[in-house]
């Protein structure tokens, strides 16, 4: 019965009578970045809409991924020096439980503002995430700078550079 399914299944999308299920663009440099609201650790709703208008970093991580958590003090730094030029940090969990993050996020002192991807539409399928940490530098348009993927020094020189090039608009997209 199974296979007899299946053979029908795979015969109406050869057809064309069944939609084929779409596969996740990997979202590049040039292009818009996909819009996406999540939650907070406190539950409330944030959008990368409410960043436009300012460099943003979109930082995908987890508790048990020990680059992304080797990676957090420096965001943290990152975010306070370059905050006032209108630069933002966003790191989104993939952990699937929020209290394990929160409970993390305290004890470690972190100071970026954490969301939540328990059903990982955001980073899997939105932002096709196939490797933590990964990150995203968009720009004050909206447009991806730059893909990131593995672990990153944030306080090299030459990566704050290229931040700080872009708030002053300097720096293009690659």
């Amino acid at each position: 019965m199974n296979k007899a399914l299946t053979l029908v299944v795979l015969v109406l999308l050869l057809a064309g009578v069944l939609p084929v299920p779409a596969m996740a663009q990997v979202p590049v440099a040039g292009k818009e970045a996909p819009l996406f609201a999540l939650s907070d650790l406190e539950g409330k709703r944030r959008s990368l809409a409410d960043y436009r208008g300012g460099v943003v970093l979109v930082v995908f991580w987890a508790t048990w991924c020990p680059s992304c958590v080797a990676e957090l003090p420096a965001l943290g730094r990152m975010h306070t020096t370059f905050r006032e030029k209108g630069f933002s940090v966003i790191a989104i969990s993939v952990d699937e439980y929020p209290k394990k993050v929160r409970d993390f996020i305290e004890k470690k002192g972190v100071t970026v503002p954490v969301l939540v991807d328990v059903e990982k539409e955001v980073s899997f399928d939105l932002y096709a995430v196939t490797a933590l940490p990964a990150a995203f530098l968009i720009d004050r348009n909206g447009v991806i700078a730059e893909r990131l993927v593995g672990e990153i020094n944030w306080d090299d020189a030459a990566v704050r550079a290229r931040i700080a090039g872009l708030l002053d608009g300097k720096e293009k997209t690659r």
